[in-house]
């Protein structure tokens, strides 16, 4: 694993601002056809953690504009991270339209959803 999926990964699991700054400068310091789903991934997880669930999820317009198309796990953390319950049904919808198979982590988490809009 690279440097941005490390400190990414110390971020989220610490749920330290200062942490997820640093993968965030990692991150935006590597070239953007040098970022892996992987590192995508990664980085809207540290987000989530730490309460920033618009720069998460707003990562993955950053990998489609670099020409990325978003993995499962990309949208799973997105699914996650999202700020609202609209917000990680409408990524759920998305990832269906694109073909992309959630993992069951971010079924439960939808399933767990209060009812609302779909």
């Amino acid at each position: 694993a690279g440097a941005v999926v490390l400190c990414a990964r110390f971020a989220a699991t610490t749920r330290i601002d200062a942490a997820a700054l640093r993968a965030w400068a990692l991150f935006r310091d590597t070239p953007p056809r040098a970022r892996s789903g992987e590192d995508y991934a990664e980085m809207i997880k540290a987000f989530g953690a730490v309460g920033n669930g618009e720069a998460a999820v707003g990562l993955l317009k950053v990998a489609a504009k670099h020409g990325l198309r978003a993995t499962a796990e990309m949208y799973s953390a997105a699914i996650m991270a999202a700020v609202s319950p609209a917000v990680s049904r409408e990524l759920a919808t998305r990832a269906e339209s694109e073909g992309v198979r959630l993992p069951p982590v971010a079924l439960r988490a939808l399933a767990a959803l209060p009812p609302g809009p779909p």
